[in-house]
């Protein structure tokens, strides 16, 4: 876990248990989330989001958990999700933000 200048509150999770369809290679809308590869990662910012069916409780759980954890250490944070798997490349992991905070993100960085 970590927090960066960004005001991002960051948690990795590399673990075989992170679902397997949550890896898109695009950027991606799905249950209240926004979703795209690292490698892609500008997307965030400026990309138009395709809407995607997808939803798990242990993606949303830990995306709870750490929101908890922003919301009494540094509120004015954004919780900021990054899944990976075991063995596959770094730049394939997904990034995740809620919806919500996108504007946020935007006027730091812009």
């Amino acid at each position: 876990m970590t927090i960066n200048e960004l005001q991002l509150v960051v948690d990795v999770k590399s673990r075989k248990e992170v679902p397997k369809g949550i890896y898109f290679d695009h950027l991606v809308e799905l249950d209240g989330f926004l979703a795209v590869p690292l490698c892609q990662l500008g997307e965030v910012l400026y990309g138009d989001p395709v809407p995607a069916e997808f939803r798990s409780k242990i993606v949303r759980d830990y995306y709870s958990h750490m929101d908890g954890w922003r919301l009494a250490n540094f509120p004015e944070g954004i919780t900021t999700l990054v899944l990976h798997r075991p063995k596959m490349p770094i730049g394939s992991s997904m990034f995740i933000i809620s919806i919500k905070d996108r504007s946020k993100l935007c006027q730091i960085i812009c």
